[in-house]
């Protein structure tokens, strides 16, 4: 973790030699994020459902409120 502090600190970029990739992060795309822990992994859509229910379901339900 410290490398990838230093890197980004040094370059703007977290990654370096000997590191797992870091991709910056797209909502548009594949919404890829790093996993931290003893071992650093790329997964993909970070609480899902909870993102669309804040994004889509209650911002049509506050919509249809305001309407009311």
């Amino acid at each position: 973790m410290m490398a990838r502090w230093s890197n980004f600190a040094r370059t703007g970029s977290p990654n370096g030699p000997g590191l797992v990739s870091w991709p910056q992060y797209d909502r548009q795309q594949q919404q890829e994020y790093m996993e931290l822990g003893l071992m650093q992994t790329l997964k993909q859509n970070l609480k899902k459902e909870r993102v669309h229910f804040a994004s889509v379901v209650l911002t049509q339900q506050l919509e249809q409120s305001a309407g009311d």
